[in-house]
Formats: structure tokens, C-alpha cells, sequence
């Protein structure tokens, strides 16, 4: 068996972007998501951010 790879950190799904856009979030969950852009371009850390700011339920 040979050791697998480090996974890499990979866009996410159509499906999340578009509730960072549209889901039921926090307003500052939604104000940092039109502040940063396409989320196809979010890093993991912005990600994790916009959890923290109640954008992923």
C-alpha cells in the first residue's frame, strides 16, 4: 500500500458558493462575503472567517 498524498485545499462546490451569496447568513456574514468577491477565489481562511461570522450553518 503506498502512503497517500496530502490532500490540496480544492474550490469549493458551486452549491457553497452560492450561499455565501444567497443562504440564510448573518449580515456580517454577508457583508464579508460581497467585500471579498467570487468565492471561487476565497482562500481557506476567508472561508473560516466567514464561519466565524455565522455565514455557514
Amino acid at each position: 500500500m503506498t502512503p497517500h498524498a496530502p490532500q490540496e485545499h480544492h474550490h469549493p462546490s458551486t452549491s457553497a458558493m452560492e450561499h455565501a451569496r444567497t443562504g440564510p447568513v448573518s449580515p456580517a456574514a454577508r457583508t464579508y462575503a460581497d467585500e471579498h468577491g467570487d468565492v471561487s477565489d476565497w482562500t481557506t481562511e476567508w472561508f473560516e472567517i466567514y464561519a466565524e461570522l455565522g455565514g455557514i450553518q
